[in-house]
């Protein structure tokens, strides 16, 4: 096994690394982008996440279509290939067909709930999971004596919404910070450029430093 000198090897190792990777010099530093990842990106790589996040939801529109047809109209033979005795196989048929109807829900909030996780936001999905789970018992708690069995795909169903609807609302929010975000980000730049413009222009400056300071001025004048 390892003794505590390799350990302290490997710790110096993976000091050394990771000072090598923050220090690592400008023209190298695309190579390294991943180090702020999730939380920091760029205007384009953040297009391509939502880019990303459209493909993903047509995959899963597309799984829907597929398995959930599957669900409903060979819920039998379905349940049969997976259980044995006559009474399992007319359960799952049961149950096969009320959760294939829905199962988009599942397809989404798998997508949903990777997308804002994968963003930098783990508390949602978390709590996200913790709703599923009560959701599931409540329902049955609810409705197991009424309706019997087939409570049990509704129980399914209510906690797969429940945990997209939290998981949706978290991802509306993120992509609409970060879109106003990126807005403002680019109004500042066009603000600063058309200052800088205006300096040149009237020929007042030649250093940046100076040539910003003059260009408030003149903004503000005009």
């Amino acid at each position: 096994g390892l003794k505590m000198n390799d350990l302290r090897k490997y710790e110096k190792k993976v000091a050394e690394a990771h000072e090598e990777l923050h220090t690592i010099a400008d023209d190298e530093e695309e190579f390294v982008g991943w180090l702020h990842l999730p939380t920091n990106y760029n205007k384009e790589e953040f297009k391509r996440i939502k880019k990303g996040l459209f493909d993903c939801l047509l995959i899963a529109f597309v799984s829907y279509l597929t398995l959930g047809s599957a669900m409903v109209f060979l819920a039998r033979p379905l349940a049969a290939i997976m259980l044995n005795g006559e009474e399992q196989i007319s359960l799952a048929a049961q149950f096969l067909p009320v959760c294939g109807v829905m199962i988009f829900g599942v397809d989404f909030l798998f997508v949903v709930r990777s997308t804002v996780q994968g963003m930098g936001f783990p508390f949602v999905p978390m709590c996200s999971g913790v709703a599923e789970m009560l959701l599931r018992v409540v329902v049955i708690v609810m409705f197991i004596d009424k309706y019997g069995f087939i409570a049990t795909p509704y129980a399914e169903i209510s906690a797969w919404y429940g945990a997209l609807f939290l998981n949706t609302g978290a991802l509306i929010v993120i992509l609409s910070r970060e879109s106003k975000k990126y807005a403002l980000n680019e109004f500042k730049n066009k603000e600063e450029l058309q200052k800088n413009s205006a300096c040149v222009l009237l020929g007042i400056c030649n250093t940046s430093d100076l040539c910003k300071f003059r260009a408030t001025a003149v903004y503000h004048i005009s």
